[in-house]
């Protein structure tokens, strides 16, 4: 389905995946998850979020989702939030204090 916005030609694909008959099965999947039909019919947007309680550097990205989340949904769309991985150097280190286990997951590792 496409929309023009602001003189953008804009294809949300959310709406197209979902739009019934044929998205009535993933529909029901979201809506089993408490989604209504007025979330589903706003775009869908992902928030990758690798907050947990382990990471110290990433214990305030719960907060920072939830600003985004509010932001999504004042500009009319429906914030969908998962989880990605994360790995703290401080707690990877080995007893020479060589972090070599989460170098992984950074786009900057070193091969070893």
């Amino acid at each position: 389905m496409t929309e023009i916005k602001g003189g953008i030609y804009m294809i949300w694909r959310s709406k197209e995946v979902l739009k019934r008959p044929a998205g009535s099965k993933k529909r029901a999947l979201e809506k089993s998850m408490g989604y209504s039909d007025y979330d589903l019919e706003r775009t869908l947007i992902g928030i990758a979020n690798s907050w947990n309680r382990v990471v110290p550097g990433h214990y305030n990205l719960r907060l920072v989702s939830d600003y985004v989340k509010q932001g999504i949904y004042q500009a009319g769309g429906t914030p969908v939030e998962f989880g990605v991985i994360a790995a703290c150097d401080g707690l990877s280190q080995g007893p020479c204090g060589d972090a070599l286990y989460p170098a992984h997951t950074r786009s900057d590792h070193k091969q070893y």
